[in-house]
């Protein structure tokens, strides 16, 4: 069960970008939500917003760390890794990762699994994965 994802320096998201389905402290209509490790979760999450407001990049991000998880490579053969090179911070001189992090409970442990990918602007297979790292934060039952 996802309970945060985190991402930056993907099209559109140049700064760090968190998505979370843990409640707040209100408790309005808390006999809707989740429980799983201590935690309250919402059930569900809504993105809207205006025309070009990145709601397409934001789930593209998804799809791109799924890709590479799945495939467990950079290099694999889907068109979301093919077009990855082409981001607009590419006339930024310094070359900064895209980072992407995941924060998810399963089986009653809670883990927080990442990497920083690094690309060049517009040069397909000069990509590389930085850093990796997974975490096992709790354990509850």
């Amino acid at each position: 069960m996802l309970l945060n994802y985190n991402f930056s320096n993907f099209r559109s998201f140049r700064n760090d970008t968190n998505f979370s389905m843990i409640a707040t402290s209100q408790r309005t209509l808390n006999q809707n939500l989740i429980r799983k490790n201590d935690l309250r979760i919402l059930p569900s999450e809504v993105i809207y917003g205006a025309n070009a407001s990145g709601k397409s990049n934001f789930i593209l991000s998804l799809d791109v760390m799924r890709d590479i998880i799945v495939a467990g490579s950079v290099d694999a053969d889907t068109q979301n890794l093919k077009e990855m090179e082409l981001y607009p911070f590419a006339h930024k001189s310094e070359i900064k990762p895209m980072k992407f992090m995941l924060d998810f409970v399963t089986q009653g442990f809670r883990y927080e699994y990442g990497f920083s990918l690094e690309v060049t602007p517009f040069m397909r297979g000069s990509r590389r994965i930085i850093s990796e790292h997974l975490t096992c934060i709790d354990r509850k039952g």
